[in-house]
């Protein structure tokens, strides 16, 4: 299972009544996020992967390039990018239940 927390993004603590993150939205960002760090889906267990300010262009970049079906989630190029601003701050990680 993968824990995303929001609490640290513009999104969290706008007064403006915004939508989650969909599933499909999440999904993309996690694959994203996970090859621009050279990361794998195990090691989510012992690090965590963040959207920053640093990397959100190139992540937006990743979802475009290596999962086009995902980036339809996004209405236009721009979309994508407003989103991803709305959610730097995200934390991605996988705790290990045992």
């Amino acid at each position: 299972m993968i824990e995303y927390d929001l609490t640290a993004t513009p999104l969290a603590q706008s007064d403006e009544p915004t939508p989650p993150p969909l599933e499909a939205e999440l999904l993309a960002i996690t694959v994203a996020l996970l090859l621009s760090e050279g990361r794998s889906y195990s090691d989510l267990s012992c690090h965590s992967v963040s959207l920053t300010r640093r990397n959100h262009r190139r992540v937006a970049e990743l979802i475009e390039e290596h999962t086009p079906t995902l980036a339809r989630e996004f209405p236009t190029r721009i979309e994508l990018r407003k989103r991803l601003q709305q959610l730097v701050g995200l934390r991605i990680t996988r705790p290990i239940f045992g």
